[in-house]
């Protein structure tokens, strides 16, 4: 009897603390495909089943709870899933809920967070591109082309961090600052980032500047760029411009440009993208990708993806090609990496 009563007792405990969250959500993205993958070795390519070809696989939890007068705390945690094994995407220098993980407060005036989260730069940079972060070719080729964070590409995402979002009108401004939490006096990871997306009818545009303290000897890495997109009928036009200009390593910059075309209920998509490493005294290390993609709604949430990507390294180059989730390298230097996938994408 006192088992039951116990039992009866934990389980109003955690009752009482559900109806005091007034929204909770679990969430995530299953994405999976087959297909082969050519890192340009000798060796043929190789069947594949790739994990997040159009979107990272992930799950995750949101909440809110209205505190009264317009102010809400809010929190956001998120864990990527490999999903053609089951396994977490976490790594060595990241932990099981590397995606999101963060803590609030919201009111009119925008959105504080504290925790990781997206840098302003990273979520800038996407809008100018057609494949939104996805596909073979998306703009992540430029972005995260090897390591990341470092000194090329795009920060991704900033740990220990304060996080601020507010929108006016159709202007959206992120702002972050991120403590590396370096005690040695070096100012390791320290990071601040500001950016600005615009969304008005057809148009939508974006510009962002970040900078990252790479450590003793490294110096910083600025990261800058613009992008935008325009509608207009059937189609639609991106086009992306970006830098990182690390103190102490070779100038990254890239250039692309993407079409959308409606065919029936679908799209196809393709995208371009050149990329360069700046070498002083030699010759400069680029990479020149194409992506193409068709993808095929079935519902609201789920929807069906073909797509194939290619790069082409010259000069000492050893860029990869990207999809959502991963990569595929290149072999070496001047190696040219290609893939192909068909698979399915289901949000719930």
């Amino acid at each position: 009897m006192k088992k039951s009563l116990l039992a009866l007792a934990v389980l109003g405990a955690f009752a009482g603390a559900a109806a005091a969250q007034t929204n909770v959500t679990m969430y995530g993205i299953a994405d999976a495909g087959i297909g082969m993958a050519d890192s340009d070795t000798p060796s043929d390519s190789a069947v594949t089943v790739f994990s997040g070809v159009q979107s990272t696989s992930r799950f995750g939890v949101r909440g809110s709870e209205d505190l009264g007068g317009g102010l809400k705390a809010t929190f956001n945690i998120e864990a990527g899933v490999n999903w053609d094994t089951g396994r977490s995407d976490e790594s060595a220098t990241t932990g099981f809920w590397q995606r999101r993980a963060v803590v609030g407060l919201a009111s009119s005036w925008g959105e504080v967070r504290l925790g990781r989260d997206y840098t302003p730069g990273f979520i800038a940079g996407g809008v100018g591109d057609v494949m939104g972060y996805g596909l073979f070719g998306n703009w992540l080729t430029f972005t995260a082309p090897n390591a990341n964070p470092g000194p090329y590409g795009v920060t991704t995402r900033a740990s220990n961090g304060l996080h601020y979002t507010g929108s006016f009108g159709g202007l959206t401004v992120r702002a972050m600052y991120a403590t590396g939490e370096d005690y040695s006096g070096n100012n390791a990871g320290d990071m601040y980032g500001l950016s600005g997306v615009y969304a008005a009818g057809p148009l939508s545009s974006a510009a962002y500047w970040q900078q990252t303290d790479l450590g003793a000897g490294l110096g910083d890495s600025q990261q800058y760029g613009i992008g935008g997109q325009y509608s207009f009928g059937a189609f639609r036009v991106g086009l992306n411009y970006g830098v990182a200009d690390p103190d102490n390593a070779p100038e990254h910059t890239g250039i692309g440009v993407g079409v959308g075309v409606k065919v029936g209920s679908g799209e196809i998509l393709a995208q371009y993208i050149q990329q360069e490493l700046d070498i002083a005294g030699g010759a400069d290390p680029s990479g020149k990708s194409f992506g193409i993609a068709y993808v095929h709604p079935l519902s609201k949430r789920t929807n069906l993806y073909a797509s194939y990507g290619q790069l082409k390294n010259e000069d000492g180059g050893a860029f990869n090609i990207r999809y959502s989730q991963s990569a595929v390298q290149a072999a070496g230097a001047n190696a040219d990496p290609k893939a192909f996938a068909v698979g399915i994408r289901h949000m719930f």
